[in-house]
């Protein structure tokens, strides 16, 4: 909360504005430009990340020795750790990759949209956490799946959209 005012304070103070519109395509021409823009073979390229990431993941806490780790320093960290498991740069590490998701995700909303704002994913963390749940992982750690944890986004997403497109009060 300490980082994310001093975010929002630090903005505002530069430029009297917590919102950048109407930027104009930073990406025109540039090579990179396809991996976050535009809609290949019909989807949307978030979706695209979104299914690559998922698989990626899964694969690395599935199938490698860095999964494992990650599900003992969950479940039992003092367990893990007399087990050689080195548990503060696992923490350390899935933070992160906690950071680099929430990067990709910013580049993607800026050069898909044209406008930037530090309050957009403010308070999101409850709704991660949710999605987690929803898709089977435990509050306790140590157990649960990429696959599961996308699964509950995809889920609390539809439900989002469907409670906006049905016209609740929220």
């Amino acid at each position: 909360y300490i980082l994310r005012g001093a975010t929002i304070a630090i903005t505002r103070e530069v430029t009297n504005l917590t919102r950048f519109s109407g930027l104009s395509d930073p990406a025109l021409g540039d090579p990179l430009a396809r991996w976050f823009m535009g809609a290949p073979l019909g989807l949307p390229v978030s979706i695209w990340w979104w299914i690559g990431l998922t698989l990626a993941f899964s694969y690395l806490l599935l199938r490698t020795r860095l999964g494992n780790w990650i599900f003992a320093s969950g479940g039992d960290p003092q367990a893990a750790r007399n087990n050689g498991v080195p548990v503060g740069r696992v923490k350390l590490l899935l933070f992160v990759f906690t950071a680099v998701a929430a990067t990709l995700v910013s580049v993607i909303q800026v050069l898909d949209t044209g406008s930037a704002d530090v309050l957009r994913g403010q308070a999101k963390e409850l709704e991660a956490i949710a999605a987690a749940v929803i898709g089977g992982c435990l509050l306790t750690g140590g157990y649960g799946s990429v696959l599961g944890a996308s699964l509950g986004a995809l889920t609390l997403g539809m439900v989002q959209q469907g409670i906006l497109f049905t016209g609740v009060n929220t």
